[in-house]
């Protein structure tokens, strides 16, 4: 029994031994993941929120260091604060005076990372700080959810799946959707209309957030103004959709019926209506080659049209004419 325990204490020790091994590597891995050489640098933000000690720092996606230290300071002129974090990078990815630092997202955890982001291809002077001026500070990704937030709450999964489903027996054939269609599309554009606050209100506040990163990211600048143009243009055109929602049953009903008594229906054998109309295919062919020739005729019987020749056209040999099966061909003289 003694042996018994005493091999369960040395296994129950080796295990912990090796727990603890790998937690200590793990631990060190984060504290000092770039391998080589890191020098330490400092960097001057209006703003460092989600950024704390051990963020990563990373150039091009690539781990190069990490945040060493997230300090309050006072400004220089002594007009406010500043946000000063310290950062380690590797010897081979040196800051020089062109050298640019944004605080970025991670995840919509709210974790933050900061990206290097290299100057010209001069390079400039080797430095140990980057001024504020050189920095994109953090913002607060929570100001676009706020004005999400209502819309999302106004939006009904069932309408959404209620119309999916209408249109998708619409396309199928299947015309008694036609009303049902519509009345979705009322339901979703009246939504719209009484939430037209919301949307401007979100609108503002993607603009806010766009303006926070408009030196360095353009698209989001076009996108948002894409979207309010859309959204605009949408709004002035509510009336047109409830007018369709109104009389488009009524009308796709009537025109069902106008197709319906002209023998235009879903069961149309296309191919034995053709068949019917012409039992001999060849002499069929044959009549539509005469056509030009008859259409020639009857332009003749009312009258030639004015010459398109400034010095008059041209007669053609007989030889020609039967060639062309009788069309009408004008050639004009030099």
């Amino acid at each position: 029994m003694r042996a018994k325990n005493t091999r369960a204490t040395i296994t129950l020790a080796i295990a912990l031994i090796v727990t603890l091994v790998i937690a200590a590597g793990i631990f060190a891995a984060l504290r000092n993941p770039a391998g080589g050489e890191t020098r330490d640098y400092e960097a001057h933000l209006s703003d460092a929120s989600g950024l704390r000690v051990g963020s990563d720092v990373r150039l091009r996606g690539v781990l190069i260091g990490k945040v060493t230290a997230v300090d309050v300071r006072g400004t220089a002129d002594g007009n406010g604060n500043e946000a000063v974090i310290g950062f380690s990078a590797q010897d081979d990815h040196p800051v020089t005076s062109t050298t640019r630092l944004a605080v970025k997202y991670r995840n919509l955890t709210g974790e933050r990372f900061i990206e290097i982001q290299p100057g010209s291809s001069a390079g400039g002077t080797p430095t140990t700080s980057i001024p504020m001026s050189r920095t994109t500070p953090s913002f607060d990704i929570t100001t676009l959810f706020n004005g999400l937030a209502p819309v999302l709450r106004t939006l009904s999964p069932e309408d959404v799946n209620e119309l999916t489903r209408n249109l998708l027996g619409l396309l199928q054939g299947d015309d008694t959707t036609a009303a049902q269609t519509f009345g979705a599309i009322d339901r979703i554009t009246a939504n719209l209309a009484d939430r037209q606050t919301v949307i401007k209100t979100l609108i503002d506040n993607v603009t806010r957030v766009a303006n926070m990163i408009n030196d360095y990211s353009p698209q989001v600048v076009e996108f948002i103004l894409n979207f309010d143009l859309l959204l605009t243009k949408v709004l002035e055109n509510l009336d047109e959709f409830r007018r369709t929602a109104t009389y488009g049953p009524g009308f796709g009903a009537a025109t069902n019926r106008v197709l319906t008594a002209l023998g235009l229906s879903k069961d149309l054998d296309v191919e034995k209506l053709v068949r019917t109309a012409f039992q001999d295919p060849g002499a069929a062919v044959q009549a539509m080659g005469k056509l030009p020739g008859l259409f020639t005729g009857v332009a003749a019987l009312l009258g030639a049209p004015p010459t398109p020749c400034s010095k008059g056209e041209a007669p053609l040999p007989n030889k020609v004419t039967v060639l062309t099966g009788g069309t009408n061909v004008t050639v004009c003289l030099k």
